[in-house]
């Protein structure tokens, strides 16, 4: 399980919030999803459902995204199709699928999840020491999980230290 939550960070990590004002699908997320709360891809699945609304610089993003997210599991490819063929995709059941055959998977798919974990490590320690204090601070009762965090700092965005606003600008 540990595996599959990693996985889904990783690929979290390849999108900045969507609260970000560098963001280019950030004044599109306010205005065709003002109202869905974050968390478990309901910005990204409300921003699909108007993709013909969208501006070119969010289509251009979100193209450039799948096109991450794609090469991300570049080396998987052919562990999904063996061992989750018929896994509907979607809310980490792929990662899920991934990590019940961990033991199977081909050596490739295995060290490019290994890889993706430290990243996800790595950017977790760095979000840590740069928004620690300030979550601590301006979101002491938000329950973690769902973009809540993420959310509260943006929302806080004027009042959360220097380094904090260079991560979530990112």
């Amino acid at each position: 399980m540990r595996l599959a939550s990693c996985m889904i960070a990783a690929l979290a990590l390849l999108l900045p919030t969507l609260a970000s004002a560098a963001n280019p699908c950030s004044e599109d997320a306010k205005q065709f999803c003002g109202d869905v709360d974050p968390g478990q891809g309901r910005i990204v699945k409300c921003l699909q459902e108007h993709k013909a609304e969208l501006s070119e610089k969010c289509r251009a993003f979100g193209k450039k995204v799948r096109k991450k997210l794609r090469k991300g599991l570049s080396q998987c490819k052919d562990d999904v199709a063996q061992f989750c063929k018929d896994v509907k995709p979607g809310k980490g059941r792929i990662a899920q699928c991934l990590a019940e055959n961990k033991g199977s998977l081909s050596d490739a798919c295995k060290a490019q999840i290994a890889t993706t974990v430290k990243r996800v490590k790595r950017h977790a320690r760095g979000f840590r020491k740069a928004c620690g204090a300030d979550v601590k601070a301006h979101c002491k009762g938000v329950k973690p999980g769902k973009g809540r965090i993420l959310a509260c700092l943006a929302e806080n965005k004027d009042a959360v230290s220097d380094g904090c606003k260079a991560l979530l600008s990112r």
